[in-house]
């Protein structure tokens, strides 16, 4: 076998030293480490004056010397023989001058101990301080106190080391701007497609679904969908279906209905009742005429007809509120807020009834003529000059384009209808004039027994303002409006009952429908610094205002404290347009002397006017009676996220149209649009949840789709209510009520106990609902959805024509099969009703 120097020479074919190249490769590692040596030595001192004749410390005399190579000559440090102490003498027969004595000195002057050690100190405080490199302040922390985000967020280090830390950030962003410039990071994906200008973006986003002002913190948190022309939230993204319902029985629910569409109606009273009464009917229960509603103090709801068409053609429950009456005038306001779904029925109709054909086109704003100026001469492109492409090209083309562009401002109100819409139509014969309000008035909802005790820590009542007593006219309106005595007493007694609220036990103690006008701060002045739950204050109960709250339980609140600013128009738009900016805001707030303290004086454009309007509960039943009830807070729009934010600050949950649903169902009432199916947007509800549920049936394997025939339910996806409705006509005009065949007996599967009940779980009769609805009432009338399924099937289930028509209707596609799972076939929209 071959040695490695004759293969090597046999592959390379030259001889090779193999002692020569490992002594050259010590000489190159002693090189290397002595030049590693010298550069952790580099900050260390040169020279160290002792005060001992010793050549290690200590002694009388000085000498100096290299104390980091200095070392006895003929000995190293690993020569020294087992029990060596440093600073001792190995033996007893050493010379004199050349170790210590075995003797500790009895004292030591600090000047000279601390002069001889300075060249050490220092490069040790050099050394701690040093910012090059790797160490960092936070190096000085212990390893369990270390955190990533240390080293961008100085807020994260302790008090003591955050001003250094800042200093040491600011420095290397300055270092690292050339770098920047000269070899820039690519962005995320993400930060890529964000939109230059979020604004604008916003607002194209806007023209198809119209956002709410709540609609950034909602998109975060819940589930969105595009419903009647608006983006709402359906239901949150995290589990909180039961606390949720919690919240609506033992503290506060929020909701945001802003999107139900506002009308106004001005003119004289006796032309308004006049013309409301064509669309109304007393049968159906207190009209726009009731008394208590007529005079302001009460909130009313009524639902519409078409224009005397009572009662073949509905279109929907409304509330509506009428305006307190002024003194020596005749003149009236009325607001009806009604579901979006119903805005241009009803406005056709009322423009039919109040005699208003002539639309009233708003001033078109005329833009500013730009200064002339001469335009400079554009330089000539040449053909082989690059042009731009993409995404930048078409910014570049749209900003030449634009000579003198518009800033852009956020969209306040609808934004998706153009300006030269007409909102407002007028009547030259009545002189009654109908404006549509639609999103220029914000709308909350608070549900729950303590909703009071929310309003009355989130709100406070505005302070007295300073400048009412000088003669000069501000541009503000509360300034001006505290200028009369009038509206100063008005506001101290509206102050006063918004202050018995406190010492109440419950929401529906107060008298159903009950309206407060009320003028307070900005809510953001007063924001807590964490969530917080509110309990009501029981000790009031037993004050001096035990008696006045007594009255308000009973009588309700006068109607002289029932108005409100947010009536006029001039004062809404004041107020949305000298909105104090967030960043002004925490200017503000930032120049305080003591941190968390509230502003004094409050500043005059933070004033408010808004309505408190109570909601009632529960009606039906002496179990949990007015649960579900609350209160609705009306504000002036732009002011939205100002009142919503201090109010879930308050520990108030927050749902959306799944829990509004679930909300009229737990307190038996009925729900817009989903109990209304003989109203057209009612039947377009009906319409659409039969499209989504075949939909779904037909997705499924025909093995795996549920027998609806076997089952028992013979309209699973859409109730024939027109169906119901003509046969129940037929019998009631023939008579014959008593001539109903017997019910067939259940089938077997019932008996053993296996079928499946109905949706409902009711098992009425057709025979007790047709008399019950003959008396006027229906036992489960007021159960919602569920007493419409169950008086269809009841009757459907009595008709013996059932089997028949399944019978006849096999050639077709049905939902019956011989599998118990499901049908052979795909099923049909007419032979489902047909069955």
């Amino acid at each position: 076998m071959q040695g490695p120097d004759q293969l090597v020479r046999s592959i390379w074919g030259v001889p090779i030293d193999f002692r020569r190249l490992r002594s050259q490769w010590q000489t190159e590692m002693s090189g290397a480490k002595h030049r590693m040596r010298s550069k952790k030595m580099r900050n260390q001192p040169s020279s160290v004056t002792y005060n001992s004749p010793g050549w290690r410390n200590g002694g009388e005399t000085s000498q100096s010397g290299r104390w980091s190579e200095h070392t006895p000559q003929g000995k190293g440090h690993n020569a020294q023989p087992s029990g060596w102490i440093r600073g001792h003498p190995v033996g007893g027969n050493v010379k004199a001058g050349q170790a210590y004595s075995q003797e500790l000195p009895k004292c030591i002057t600090a000047s000279t101990f601390a002069k001889a050690r300075a060249a050490e100190v220092k490069a040790m405080l050099k050394a701690v301080t040093k910012t090059t490199g790797s160490s960092h302040v936070f190096g000085a922390l212990p390893k369990h106190m270390r955190r990533r985000a240390m080293s961008h967020n100085t807020k994260r280090l302790p008090t003591r080391l955050r001003e250094g830390a800042q200093k040491m950030l600011e420095k290397s962003q300055q270092a690292g701007q050339k770098e920047r410039k000269e070899q820039p990071k690519s962005k995320s994906r993400k930060a890529r497609r964000r939109h230059g200008n979020l604004l604008l973006e916003f607002n194209r986003r806007q023209r198809k679904n119209v956002w709410l002002e709540t609609h950034i913190w909602h998109a975060k948190r819940f589930h969105m969908v595009k419903r009647w022309g608006y983006c709402l939230g359906h239901r949150p993204t995290y589990k909180c279906y039961r606390a949720c319902y919690r919240a609506m029985t033992d503290y506060s629910l929020l909701q945001d209905l802003s999107y139900y569409c506002c009308v106004e109606v001005q003119g004289e009273e006796e032309l308004l009742l006049r013309a409301m009464s064509r669309l109304t009917s007393a049968e159906t229960g207190p009209t726009f005429a009731a008394v208590l509603c007529l005079s302001g103090r009460r909130q009313g709801s009524a639902v519409l007809y078409r224009a005397d068409q009572y009662p073949t053609q509905p279109l929907g429950p409304v509330l509506f509120l009428w305006r307190p009456r002024s003194a020596g005038s005749s003149h009236r306001q009325l607001w009806i807020w009604l579901h979006p779904s119903l805005k241009q029925g009803l406005l056709s109709d009322l423009q039919l009834v109040c005699q208003c054909s002539e639309a009233v086109v708003p001033p078109t704003p005329v833009p500013l003529p730009a200064p002339a100026a001469d335009p400079a001469p554009s330089p000539m492109k040449r053909p082989d000059e690059e042009q731009p492409t993409g995404r930048k090209r078409k910014r570049k083309r749209e900003e030449e384009g634009s000579g003198d562009t518009v800033p852009v401002k956020k969209i306040l109100g609808d934004g998706t209808r153009s300006p030269l819409t007409p909102v407002t139509w007028k009547s030259d014969s009545t002189g009654i004039v109908i404006r549509d309000l639609t999103m220029e008035i914000v709308r909350y909802r608070l549900i729950g027994p303590l909703s009071h005790s929310v309003l009355a820590d989130a709100l406070t009542p505005a302070s007295v303002c300073e400048d009412a007593s000088k003669p000069e006219t501000s541009c503000f309106w509360w300034p001006e409006h505290c200028k009369e005595e009038d509206n100063m007493s008005l506001h101290q007694e509206q102050a006063d009952i918004f202050h018995l609220l406190k010492g109440l036990c419950s929401t529906g103690e107060v008298p159903s429908g009950s309206v407060l006008g009320l003028t307070v701060d900005d809510p953001r002045l007063t924001l807590p610094g964490k969530r917080i739950k509110v309990a009501p204050n029981l000790q009031q109960l037993e004050g001096e205002g035990a008696d006045r709250r007594r009255a308000l339980t009973l009588q309700g609140v006068p109607e002289r404290c029932c108005q409100s600013a947010l009536w006029d128009q001039a004062v809404r738009d004041n107020v949305t347009h000298n909105k104090i900016p967030e960043q002004e805001l925490n200017r503000m707030k930032s120049s305080l002397l003591v941190p968390g303290s509230r502003l004094q004086p409050a500043p005059p454009h933070g004033r408010v006017p808004l309505l408190l309007l109570q909601q009632p509960g529960k009606q039906l039943g002496q179990e949990m009676g007015s649960w579900g009830a609350g209160w609705d807070l009306l504000l002036p729009k732009g002011w939205g996220m100002a009142f919503w934010v201090p109010l879930v600050y308050r520990g108030v949950r927050v749902g959306g149209l799944q829990e509004a649903l679930k909300h009229s169902q737990s307190k038996g009432a009925e729900h817009f649009p989903h109990d209304f199916p003989d109203c057209p947007a009612g039947a377009g509800f009906l319409q659409e949840q039969e499209a989504r549920l075949l939909d779904g049936y037909k997705r499924r394997p025909p093995a795996k789709r549920p027998n609806y025939i076997k089952h028992g339910c013979l309209a699973p996806f859409r109730c024939p209510w027109q169906q119901l409705a003509e046969e129940w006509e037929m019998i009631v005009m023939e008579g014959e009520e008593g001539d109903l065949p017997a019910p067939p007996p259940p089938p077997a599967s019932a008996q053993r106990g296996d079928l499946r009940p109905s949706a409902t779980g009711s098992d009425i009769t057709s025979t007790q609902c047709r008399t019950s609805t003959e008396q006027g009432h229906c036992p489960e009338e007021q159960e919602g959805s569920a007493y419409s399924v169950c008086l269809v099937q009841a009757h459907l289930f009595q008709r013996s024509k059932v089997a028949t028509a399944c019978t006849a209707a096999a050639a077709e596609p049905c939902v019956c099969g011989d599998s118990p799972n499901g049908p052979p076939q795909e099923p049909g929209v007419g032979a489902t009703l047909h069955a």
